[in-house]
């Protein structure tokens, strides 16, 4: 990452002719199987027609899923970054109108997922952060949302100015008292509800920015609608594991016990994304000096036995354990790319 302050390593099991002297476990994934030339003819042709009109941007994922004979969800890292590269080949035509932009940010997100991992990534990221300050003027919701998925998927491979530079952005529209002009259009929660993963996906702010925003969720009012999706954020802000940031950036072990003992305090039925973060910030790690006080772990469990929660949801506060893909999938919101093994920053 250009400008960047850390060091990652990531895995893809391609075969046995690359296999890495990590000690992480090996992840399932198939052989890599590159795009043929035919297959790219046809892909071409799939945006041909999309841009002329004749089929709907919303078919796109399908029709490639059909040229290249698999779900998305089995592309590996590889063939994610082909694709990639060939849809930022033809980024004047997906510029030319606000549904082929749409579609454009989904590909591109989905393609570059998690934002390194593959040689070249550093200058992939660098060409969508030039986007940045684009300043769209388009007022559609799904734009924006889109807009905001697209930074989430690749957060992981932004620097900590980058990652700053973004919260910087949707500080503004998510607190209310910091909100610009009131020209500004309006914000739908649609919107700000992917705006509030991506704040809880930037693992690399620093720990005085996690603990003033983290108070700033914590001390909300409790709401059954209305940006609950914040008390997900508040949970990876003090999460006692982090999916990728180093350790070095996690909130000290004093500010995840006040935040459980707040949080405790809301703890009403029914509010699934105050269980998440009850949750995160329970997690057992086997480190008494990062997980919180036996005390307050026993008083989420306490909680969590009343509203019948499953004993899966509950195991993290039972058992110190690595996180497995299913966890992590779900801290970042969706599947990572085929074969594909974390390794924290260093």
């Amino acid at each position: 990452e250009t400008g960047g302050n850390f060091s990652q390593e990531l895995r893809f099991d391609l075969g046995d002719s690359e296999k890495s002297s990590k000690g992480a476990a090996e992840a399932p994934a198939k052989r890599r199987v590159p795009i043929t030339s035919a297959q790219l003819k046809q892909i071409a042709k799939l945006l041909d027609q999309a841009f002329a009109g004749n089929i709907e941007y919303n078919s796109v994922f399908k029709g490639l899923e059909e040229i290249l004979g698999s779900p998305r969800s089995n592309w590996d890292a590889e063939m994610l970054r082909q694709l990639f590269d060939l849809f930022s080949e033809r980024e004047s035509e997906f510029r030319t109108s606000q549904g082929s932009l749409v579609l454009w940010f989904r590909l591109l997100g989905f393609c570059l997922r998690p934002g390194y991992g593959v040689a070249g990534d550093v200058a992939r990221v660098d060409r969508i952060w030039q986007m940045v300050d684009e300043g769209f003027t388009y007022d559609n919701p799904e734009f924006w949302s889109d807009w905001w998925v697209m930074w989430k998927r690749i957060a992981p491979g932004l620097s900590i100015e980058r990652q700053e530079a973004l919260k910087n952005r949707i500080e503004p529209i998510l607190f209310q008292a910091r909100r610009r002009d009131k020209k500004e259009r309006e914000v739908g929660q649609h919107e700000r509800n992917q705006i509030w993963r991506l704040l809880g996906h930037l693992e690399r702010l620093s720990v005085a920015e996690k603990e003033r925003i983290g108070w700033w969720i914590a001390k909300a009012p409790p709401s059954y609608g209305v940006d609950s999706i914040a008390l997900h954020a508040l949970g990876r802000i003090g999460a006692r594991e982090l999916a990728y940031a180093p350790d070095s950036a996690m909130v000290p072990q004093a500010i995840a016990n006040a935040w459980a003992e707040h949080l405790l305090k809301k703890a009403i039925p029914g509010n699934s994304y105050l269980d998440s973060a009850l949750r995160e910030i329970g997690r057992k790690t086997g480190d008494r000096l990062v997980q919180i006080d036996d005390l307050l772990r026993k008083g989420i469990l306490d909680v969590f036995k009343k509203k019948l929660r499953k004993k899966a949801f509950i195991q993290p506060l039972l058992k110190a354990a690595q996180l497995e893909d299913k966890e992590l999938a779900e801290m970042i919101g969706e599947a990572l790319p085929s074969g594909f093994v974390w390794v924290k920053d260093s």
